[in-house]
C-alpha cells in the first residue's frame, strides 16, 4: 500500500502577503509599460510641431540670419509646411512682427510658381513664421524666402526635390511594440509561475 499523500499545508499569512505584494509589483510594471506606450504615441509639442528637416541654417539674408525647415520628410507633392526662424545676424534674438513670404518656382520642368505668406499665427512655435506651401508637381523647386522687418529687407533661395512621399509608420509605433512585447512577456511569466505553484 502507498502511504497516504500529505495534504497541502495552508499558506501562512506571510506567504499570502508576499503573493499579494508580487501581484501588485506585476500590476505596477504593466501600468508603467502602458504609460510608456501612450507617451510614444503622444503628439509632438509646440517646440517641435513646426520643425522638420533643416534646409538652411542661419544663412545670411541681408541683416538677418535665416533658418528654414520643411515638413514632412521626404517632401511630397502637395502641401508642405515651411517654417522660418528670423534672427539678426550675430544674435540669438528672434525677430517678431516681420513680413515673411515664401515663393516657389519650378526648376527644369514646366509649372507655375506662387507666393505664400508665412505668419506667427500659422506656426505652433510662435517664434517661427510658418506657411503651407503648395508644390503641385513632382520635381525640383526653388523656394525663395523674403523678409521685411525692423532691420531692413533680406532674401535667400534654396532648392528642394518634391516627390511622392513613401508611407511610413506613425511616430511612436516602435515604442508601442516594445511596450506590448514587454507586457506579453510579463503576463507569460506570471501565468507560468502561477501554473507551477498550482501544480505544486
Amino acid at each position: 500500500m502507498h502511504p497516504p499523500r500529505a495534504s497541502a499545508l495552508p499558506r501562512s499569512g506571510s506567504n499570502r502577503a508576499a503573493a499579494r505584494a508580487a501581484r501588485r509589483g506585476r500590476v505596477r510594471w504593466v501600468a508603467l509599460l502602458l504609460s510608456l506606450a501612450l507617451a510614444g504615441l503622444a503628439p509632438a509639442g509646440a517646440a517641435d510641431a513646426n520643425g522638420g528637416k533643416v534646409q538652411v541654417e542661419r544663412q545670411t539674408a541681408g541683416p538677418y540670419a535665416l533658418t528654414v525647415f520643411t515638413d514632412p520628410t521626404p517632401i511630397p507633392v502637395g502641401i508642405v509646411d515651411v517654417s522660418v526662424a528670423v534672427q539678426p545676424v550675430g544674435s540669438s534674438f528672434f525677430v517678431p512682427n516681420a513680413q515673411v513670404t515664401v515663393s516657389t518656382e519650378p526648376v527644369g520642368h514646366p509649372g507655375a510658381g506662387a507666393a505664400f505668406v508665412a505668419t506667427h499665427e500659422q506656426a505652433d512655435n510662435k517664434r517661427l513664421y510658418a506657411a503651407n506651401v503648395e508644390l503641385p508637381q513632382a520635381g525640383r523647386w526653388r523656394l525663395t524666402v523674403q523678409v521685411a522687418g525692423p532691420f531692413g529687407d533680406g532674401a535667400l533661395a534654396f532648392e528642394v526635390e518634391a516627390g511622392s512621399a513613401q508611407p511610413s509608420a506613425p511616430p511612436g509605433v516602435g515604442a508601442v511594440l516594445v511596450a506590448v512585447a514587454g507586457i506579453l512577456l510579463a503576463l507569460g511569466g506570471w501565468q507560468f509561475t502561477r501554473r507551477r505553484r498550482t501544480a505544486a
